[in-house]
């Protein structure tokens, strides 16, 4: 199986490019739901590993990783993507400039074994792309939500 979005965003290929390259921005949208968390370590070159670690305001945690498999600046990323139950599926992202300094991102998953990894990793790219439109929109002041019940579990755990 096989999902496919496709979205516009007002900033060009170069500058959202970037925010899939830097950990330190991907831990700002990388999440699927408002009050969650993401750590993220990036290797950023083909053969490179990837990690991102979310986080759930209810201290449950899940864990995607792979291996970046080809990269062409502002324009290209192929990933092997797994998690704690799919393995070896593959992400691509494609940057496209669009007019007015506009970038129309598509990505794909494909390999998906079954139609309830289908429904949870569609819900998840879903949450994925709406943070990343909004940081996109407004990346300066964009926080990394903190919720001190969850750090304070973290800390006892």
């Amino acid at each position: 199986m096989e999902l496919h979005f496709e979205r516009t965003f007002n900033v060009s290929a170069a500058d959202l490019f970037s925010d899939f390259k830097s950990p330190e921005k991907m831990q700002h949208w990388f999440i699927n739901n408002d009050y969650w968390t993401a750590e993220v370590e990036s290797n950023f070159i083909k053969g490179g590993k990837y990690h991102l670690e979310i986080n759930t305001d209810l201290g449950n945690s899940f864990n995607y990783f792979g291996e970046y498999t080809d990269i062409r600046e502002n324009s290209h990323i192929d990933m092997v993507w797994s998690d704690q139950e799919v393995e070896d599926t593959l992400v691509s992202f494609d940057f496209s400039p669009g007019p007015r300094g506009t970038t129309k991102l598509t990505l794909t998953h494909a390999n998906i074994p079954s139609q309830k990894f289908y429904n949870d990793h569609k819900t998840f790219w879903e949450g994925c792309l709406k943070h990343l439109t909004e940081y996109t929109e407004n990346p300066d002041p964009y926080a990394t939500y903190q919720d001190p019940d969850f750090k304070e579990y973290r800390k006892a755990g």
